[in-house]
């Protein structure tokens, strides 16, 4: 044995002698409190200090012991035994700290306590209820112990009722948790409390709280209803049913939405709100909403609501569902239950009008006269009234009696002159006509351009009636100012107005003499002069008039219309050449003027300019004015040659290519165009040609035939040619020192003479050396000009680094020739539209063809082969098709092909 075992047995036997002794209890608790220290465990030492600390009442010494002996007894029940002795000890001093630990613990030995659970709940209660938590028991969470011992005793217990209370208290302990898990859980309890009793208004308002803090749309939308269902005042219980509808057509569930607004509707048949959902909800249905609606109808007990309610449910009725039996059976009930009510009878009655129930249409609006409480409501029954009674009833008395009343009170409304007009008229009364429209046109600004037209033609119609053929005239004459087409129907009325051509041409004449007259007007009378009355110089006159007119106003529709008729005009009287000189200057213009053409070809003709005349026909025949374009597709290529040197390299350009092709920096291009093959080198590679693919004159090629035709007459001394089987369809020029005809295979597939004129344009830009329009992009041809023209005095600005660079290379790569001819121009040089310049090349290129081949139906087929262009468009200015056709019915082009021989 070791000292300090015998000084701690001496130490317990003293506290034992003390003990029995009994005089000094004191001593005997200090003697036990040293060993305790030294050995907690000491069994004996812990027993005999309780039986000490109760003989001296020292309860906190006592607690102490009992906790010792609780945490040091290692039988269950002597642990058990130990807590339960601490816990009555606790409880019975007030002052102590209430005893969860030992709770806590005898839970933790036996989970089956239900006395240690309902411990720990009942002082968890109390300490929260003391305002804030102590941890002077070891335990601060308090709040957590009071929940999980109401989890426990909910467990435990078998009695509902009490159940029911367990979960509402923790229920309310959880809704002030900031922890998402447990603000769940107190919606699953009050949930739970709802469904065992469900006018649990406790339970139900924490379920509404807690579903909308964590936007649990579906229990927010099933206690709405448990809360609609519970509620004591209506208003209430459309509230919670509209709530949850709302919810649910929110989260997409609309048949759900539709049920519970129809619910609310059911339940307060007064309320609008629930009327507006159900409504809003139903759009889909309007079957079912029209039976709702008509329900709701039957219900309410508020007059309007039932007006309201069923002047809708008539509105879907009448109109969706085409139903008017269902319609009118909804506004009758309405009109029963309510007080009279102008709307609903103003829709009763169209109603009635739709059955053709005349007599209870004309009932319903003549009531709604008698209750209507403003002149709009007036005005659609006695409209309705004066329609049915003008109509259906017959009886035209009334109906003006009701139409009188309309324009009354609606002095604006046209339509209302107008009938009233038309019956008094009827009725014999003329004069009063007159005055019914004549007050509709007092202030011109109230009707629209058509009202106001037709207005005037009517009281044209009255005056010529009561027998006022001036007045009538002028009446025509206000309507044609207002509508001065004379294609309108105005201009027809004042032309039947008048039995002659002589007076139709005097109001025309009165028309003219005003200040502003329309072209139209002197095209017009110019025709009667000189196609009806025979007065030729006046007649031209007035068109020569039209013409400087419409050309003023800027009005290109109605220039081109002038023109022509002052075309006809001029063939009328047999002044042939002046017809094709004006024909021409529409053609200009519009080079598909259907009446233009007509004109020009009929006058041609008459010239015997036969060729000039063909050409103009054929124009005619492509654009589908003519039949026979097949037969132009079918001809071959005239078996002469065109005649050299009819155009050179001047007369070309002179005469044949725009004014925008004619300019210094094309001259530069000409300059240089094939002395640049090192800068820009050509390259037959790509489209797997080589040298020895060269097609010579020799060959027999039959591509070749066409080249050397054009190239003779173009006077090309040498130009060679490739064919490649590419899948690449344009043609181009590769300037080769020789110039090179590169193009595909497949177009010798083509129309000859489709072929002849292609292979032309081609040759051309060789002739006048423009071909690099083909082979380099706008910009670098644009640069190129620019490049070549800076060094000897262009006025082209400051050039880019890259650009003068090419200037540079460009100057090493011409020869002395080219220097001259640019010296000469560049200082000519200016600002150009590239794009422009590209443009009348084409176009030249393309004039060229068509003077060779003489055949303008092949060159429009292949220009809009490579330059798609609607029929529509085909005379677009801008176009190459369009200023094709320009030139061909021009005055220079007849000439230069009679000379070169290709005239058909």
């Amino acid at each position: 044995m070791t000292r300090g075992t015998n000084v701690l047995s001496l130490r317990f036997a003293l506290a034992e002698l003390l003990v029995r002794r009994g005089d000094d209890l004191p001593a005997a608790a200090s003697a036990l409190d040293e060993v305790l220290a030294e050995a907690p465990t000491h069994a004996h030492a812990l027993r005999l200090a309780e039986y000490v600390n109760r003989r001296t009442h020292d309860d906190g010494s006592l607690a102490r012991t009992l906790t010792m002996q609780a945490h040091a007894c290692k039988s269950p029940l002597g642990k058990r035994g130990a807590l339960w002795e601490l816990v009555r000890l606790q409880e019975r001093r007030a002052s102590s700290a209430p005893p969860i630990a030992a709770y806590v613990l005898l839970y933790e030995l036996d989970p089956t306590d239900d006395a240690a659970i309902a411990g720990i709940v009942r002082l968890a209660s109390a300490r929260l209820n003391e305002g804030a938590e102590r941890s002077d028991d070891g335990m601060p969470n308090v709040r957590g112990l009071l929940a999980f011992g109401l989890r426990q005793r909910i467990l435990r217990t078998k009695d509902q009722g009490l159940a029911t209370s367990l979960r509402l208290r923790l229920a309310d302990l959880l809704e002030d948790s900031v922890d998402r898990k447990e603000l769940a859980e107190a919606l699953t309890l009050y949930r739970a409390i709802v469904a065992f009793d469900e006018r649990s208004t406790t339970a139900i308002d924490g379920a509404l709280r807690l579903a909308q803090a964590l936007g649990d749309h579906d229990a927010l939308v099933a206690t709405h209803e448990l809360a609609a269902g519970i509620a004591d005042k209506v208003d209430d219980v459309v509230e919670h049913l509209l709530a949850a509808s709302d919810i649910a057509r929110r989260r997409g569930r609309e048949p759900t939405a539709l049920d519970l607004a129809s619910r609310a509707l059911r339940a307060d048949p007064d309320s609008e709100r629930a009327a507006t959902t159900v409504s809003a909800l139903s759009a889909g249905d309007p079957r079912g909403l029209v039976d709702r609606l008509m329900e709701a109808a039957s219900s309410a007990k508020s007059p309007p609501r039932v007006v309201a309610l069923a002047r809708e449910g008539a509105h879907i009725a009448a109109r969706k569902l085409e139903n008017v039996p269902v319609a009118v059976a909804l506004l009758s009930q309405a009109r029963e239950a309510a007080p009279p009510d102008a709307p609903l009878l103003l829709d009763l009655g169209d109603l009635y009008v739709a059955q053709r129930a005349w007599a209870e249409a004309s009932g319903a609006f003549e009531a709604a006269i008698g209750c209507a409480t403003s002149d709009a409501e007036r005005v659609h029954a006695h409209r309705a009234l004066a329609t049915l009674h003008e109509g259906a009833i017959e009886d035209t008395l009334r109906a003006k009696t009701h139409w009188t009343e309309v324009v009354r009170l609606e002095p604006g409304d046209v339509g209302a002159h107008l009938k009233l007009a038309k019956l008094l008229r009827t009725h014999g009364d003329l004069a009063g006509a007159v005055r019914a429209v004549e007050a509709m046109l007092a202030d011109p600004t109230k009707l629209d351009p058509t009202t106001h037209v037709a207005t005037l033609q009517q009281l044209a119609e009255l005056r010529t009636a009561a027998g006022d053929r001036r007045g009538a005239e002028q009446a025509l004459l206000a309507a044609v100012r207002l509508t001065p087409d004379p294609a309108e129907e105005p201009f027809g009325l004042l032309e039947a107005h008048h039995g002659s051509d002589a007076a139709f041409a005097q109001a025309l004449t009165e028309l003219c003499a005003e200040p502003g007259a329309d072209p139209r007007w002197h095209l017009r009378l110019g025709q009667v002069l000189v196609h009806r009355l025979g007065r030729p110089t006046d007649g031209l006159a007035e068109l020569r008039r039209a013409v400087q007119a419409s050309a003023a106003s800027g009005d290109r529709a109605s220039w081109l219309l002038s023109q022509h008729g002052f075309a006809e005009a001029l063939l009328g009287v047999g002044a042939l050449e002046d017809a094709v000189r004006v024909v021409r200057e529409v053609l200009v213009v519009d080079p598909v003027h259907a009446g233009a053409l007509d004109a020009g070809s009929r006058a041609l003709t008459a010239l015997a300019r036969k060729d000039e005349a063909g050409i103009v026909d054929e124009v005619r025949t492509y654009v589908g004015y003519l039949d026979g374009v097949s037969g132009l597709r079918a001809r071959r290529l005239l078996p002469t040659s065109p005649r050299p040197q009819v155009l050179d390299d001047a007369a070309i350009f002179g005469h044949v290519f725009p004014a925008a092709a004619r300019i210094p920096a094309v001259e530069v291009l000409d300059a240089i165009a094939d002395q640049v093959g090192k800068i820009f080198p050509p390259d037959l590679t790509s489209l797997g040609l080589g040298p020895r693919d060269k097609i010579g004159p020799r060959s027999g090629h039959v591509l070749r035939a066409f080249v050397d035709r054009a190239a003779l007459a173009l006077g090309v001394p040498e130009i060679d040619l490739y064919v490649h089987e590419s899948r690449e369809q344009r043609v181009l020029v590769e300037n080769f020192d020789v110039p090179a005809l590169v193009v595909p295979a497949a177009l010798r597939t083509l129309p000859e003479l489709e072929v002849a004129f292609a292979i032309t344009r081609l040759v051309a830009k060789v002739a006048t050396r423009t071909y690099l329009v083909d082979k380099l992009p706008p910009r670098e041809l644009e640069e190129l000009i620019l490049a070549a023209a800076s060094g000897f005095g262009g006025n082209v600005g400051r050039l880019r680094p890259d650009v003068e660079d090419l200037a540079k290379k460009v100057q090493k790569a011409i020869s002395r020739k080219a220097r001259r001819q640019i010296e000469e121009t560049a200082p000519h040089v200016a600002g150009f539209d590239i794009a422009r310049v590209i443009r009348a090349i084409d176009q030249g290129a393309s004039r060229v063809g068509f003077l060779l081949t003489g055949d303008l139906t092949s060159a429009l087929d292949h220009v809009r082969r490579w330059d798609p262009t609607a029929m529509d468009d085909l005379g677009a200015e801008a176009s190459v098709g369009g200023d094709l056709l320009r030139y061909a019915l021009g005055t220079e082009a007849p000439g230069l092909r009679r000379r070169l021989g290709t005239v058909w």
